[in-house]
């Protein structure tokens, strides 16, 4: 997890948490993006160093309150099974094409041109 010791030290915690695999990060090469906005939930599979890009473009849209919460997962067959097709489901969301050209805008206000991946 990005992040532990920040609350101790006074500090709002990063929107982007990524999940513990042990080495998993630094093995696979793709990498979803989940994040959460008015309760719905959005995702996207990207390579992962546009993951990490993200990742920094989604803590400073949740410092501005355009995303409540952000979490990184890795492409690996330690993921679960439900945990895999319920981000799949938010890449299909995140797919539709208003959603698509909605949140290409604000990513790149926030610093992120890159891709979305599948």
């Amino acid at each position: 997890m990005i992040g532990v010791g920040h609350e101790q030290a006074g500090e709002q915690s990063p929107a982007i948490r990524m999940v513990a695999y042990g080495e998993a990060m630094q093995r696979v090469r793709n990498c979803f993006v989940e994040w959460t906005e008015r309760k719905q939930t959005f995702a996207a599979f990207v390579p992962k160093d546009d993951a990490i890009d993200m990742a920094a473009a989604l803590d400073r849209m949740r410092s501005d309150g355009v995303v409540s919460d952000a979490e990184m997962w890795p492409m690996c067959r330690d993921v679960p099974d439900l945990t895999r097709d319920r981000l799949w489901r938010a890449v299909k969301l995140r797919r539709r094409e208003w959603s698509q050209v909605r949140w290409s805008m604000i990513f790149k206000r926030y610093g992120y041109d890159g891709g979305f991946g599948k």
